[in-house]
């Protein structure tokens, strides 16, 4: 849809791009889920898209100059220009992100303002991008995460422009996966979106009171972890933008439905839920890594004994090393200590938790 279509708010268009990134242990199929999407939409012709080989500078120069588009004219015809859209796919997203300096500049491309977006470079000079309209989709496993999106990012407002779809293992497991053909009537429906949906979203009375719920259920809390707060203040935006996909995806009528708002709704909470398991591994201390390696233990078991997590993490802490985290663990409510016959088991308070109860 690019900027063809967008919501007004006050003098603010929000147009439906989205920064999307998978989350999972290697093998857990962020590939298998990217690589087949990707596989249905260049057929129809309809975006523009740039991998994570490329740097971040070199996508700006490309932006800069656009790309060839062609749209429907109000007359009916076809009129062929230029656009500054693009599809980054990112399946290994510390590659994309291997440049601190290109967060800002991603960061302020998500906003897709209205004004030309300006970026220079000592030995090539200024390069400016017209009504910029930038996608992402990536995947990383928690460990790539430290090196992707170090500490600093949360409160810098990249994290909270990205939706964390996280899975702690592969959801099946296909020995012979199908090959995806996309049929010819879905091709030409991703056509249609492309070249004819034009103009200005709106919700219907229903919908519109139901946004107004997500809206106001976007304020973070005086006391809620960084991470979570960060991206709590945004997800109408969030909501909003994959609303006017759903939208597109069930008909041409750029109205936002009640289905389409609250189906949005959900699946925007659901990030928010696992927005913590997502960046347990992101943090200031020397042992974040080990505690996140010892949740996933836990979690992967359901329940663990400190013989059990001291066998596991041998290599990564010492035993000084693992009480400070368990105890730490303990008192942030995250992990719950119980005893059962002489043996005292420890188990992932939800929502954290993955795994089953305690016996």
């Amino acid at each position: 849809m690019k900027r063809h279509v967008w919501l007004k708010r006050g003098t603010h268009k929000l147009y439906p791009n989205m920064y999307t990134v998978l989350v999972g242990p290697p093998g857990a199929g962020k590939g298998a889920a990217i690589n087949p999407a990707i596989n249905v939409i260049r057929p129809s012709g309809t975006i523009n898209m740039l991998s994570d080989r490329l740097t971040v500078p070199y996508i700006l120069e490309r932006l800069a100059k656009g790309f060839s588009s062609a749209t429907i004219t109000q007359s009916g015809g076809t009129s062929i220009g230029f656009d500054s859209s693009v599809l980054l796919v990112a399946t290994e997203l510390p590659v994309l992100l291997r440049d601190p300096d290109g967060l800002k500049d991603l960061s302020d491309l998500w906003d897709s303002r209205e004004h030309p977006f300006d970026y220079g470079t000592r030995g090539k000079g200024l390069f400016t991008i017209d009504k910029p309209c930038v996608n992402l989709l990536g995947g990383v496993t928690p460990g790539g995460m430290v090196r992707a999106l170090p500490e600093e990012t949360i409160s810098s407002g990249f994290t909270r422009r990205i939706n964390f779809i996280y899975a702690p293992h592969r959801g099946k497991d296909i020995p012979w996966p199908p090959d995806i053909i996309p049929p010819d009537d879905l091709l030409d429906d991703l056509r249609y979106i492309s070249s004819h949906l034009q103009g200005e979203f709106k919700f219907s009375p229903e919908a519109r009171m139901k946004f107004e719920q997500v809206y106001y259920a976007s304020t973070p809390g005086d006391i809620e972890d960084e991470v979570v707060s960060s991206y709590k203040s945004t997800k109408w935006v969030h909501a909003a933008k994959l609303a006017m996909a759903l939208s597109a995806a069930r008909c041409d009528d750029l109205v936002i439905s009640l289905e389409d708002i609250t189906q949005a709704s959900v699946e925007i909470d659901q990030i928010e839920e696992d927005i913590l398991r997502v960046f347990r591994r992101v943090g200031e201390s020397d042992l974040t890594v080990v505690g996140d390696k010892i949740l996933t233990l836990i979690e992967a078991r359901g329940y663990a004994s400190r013989s059990e997590i001291t066998k596991a993490m041998w290599r990564h802490a010492t035993s000084e090393d693992i009480t400070r985290i368990m105890t730490t663990l303990i008192d942030a409510g995250i992990v719950i200590e119980k005893q059962t016959g002489n043996r005292i088991l420890y188990q992932v308070i939800p929502p954290l938790a993955s795994g089953g109860a305690i016996p």
